[in-house]
Parts: structure tokens; C-alpha cells; sequence
């Protein structure tokens, strides 16, 4: 046999045991993904177990809760009712208050605003009499 066939079947025998080397990593791989995968779907289906009565018991809840939904409005409702009432009434008391008590407040400003006033120009004459006098008081 010549050489070249040699080598030729050198080389393909290499490529040959390559690729069932190749393979076999990949089939090693494979399994350690089908068994993840079924660990993966043994958690879920425990889950699921796990999640079915919470399910039922969100159905019952909910099912509870719409025969609560009436009167639960109609509460609201009244709430609201006298709540307007209310403001209705508040109003029509204080409604009549209202002018005298601005005016009362805005004369007891105006007395403090001139009282502060009068105030200021009774110490600024008397800080000026004593600085003309030294300190001095004549009579």
C-alpha cells in the first residue's frame, strides 16, 4: 500500500474516532439535561399539587365575597348620603358665622397692627429723648 493511502486511512480513522468520542460527550450531556429536566418537572407538578387548594380556596373566597358586594355598596352609599347631609347642615350653621367672624378678625388685626404702631413710636420718642439728654432725665 502506498503511503498516501496510509495516511489517508490514518486520517479517517482519527476523524472516525473524533466524532464517536464527540458523540459519546454529547450523549453524557443529554442525559445530565434529561435528568435536570426531570428533576425540573417533578418540582413543577409539586407545585401544582401544592398551588391546587390554594386555587380552591381562592374560588371559595371570591365566591363568598360576591354575595358581600351588595350590601357593602349599599353601605357606601349611605355613608355617602350622610355625609352630604352633613356637609348640607354645616353649612347652613355656619354659613350666617362667617361675615361677623371675618369682620371681628379683621378688627382685632387692625387693632394689633395700630396698637404695634403706636407701640413703636412710644419707644422710638423715648430712645431719642435719652440720647439728647445723655441719659440725663430733666423735669
Amino acid at each position: 500500500m502506498p503511503a498516501l493511502i496510509q495516511i489517508c486511512v490514518v486520517i479517517v480513522t482519527m476523524a472516525l474516532v473524533a466524532i464517536v468520542i464527540m458523540t459519546a460527550r454529547l450523549m453524557t450531556r443529554f442525559n445530565k439535561f434529561t435528568a435536570e429536566l426531570s428533576q425540573l418537572s417533578h418540582a413543577v407538578r409539586e407545585s401544582v399539587v401544592k398551588f391546587d387548594p390554594l386555587t380552591r380556596e381562592a374560588q371559595a373566597l371570591l365566591t363568598s365575597l360576591r354575595g358581600v358586594d351588595p350590601p357593602a355598596t349599599d353601605a357606601v352609599e349611605a355613608a355617602g348620603l350622610a355625609g352630604e347631609r352633613a356637609a348640607r347642615i354645616s353649612s347652613s350653621i355656619l354659613h350666617p358665622l362667617e361675615l361677623p367672624v371675618l369682620a371681628a378678625a379683621a378688627v382685632a388685626t387692625g387693632l394689633r397692627s395700630g396698637a404695634r404702631h403706636l407701640l413703636k413710636r412710644v419707644v422710638k420718642h423715648t430712645h431719642n429723648d435719652s440720647q439728647i439728654n445723655r441719659g440725663y432725665y430733666h423735669e
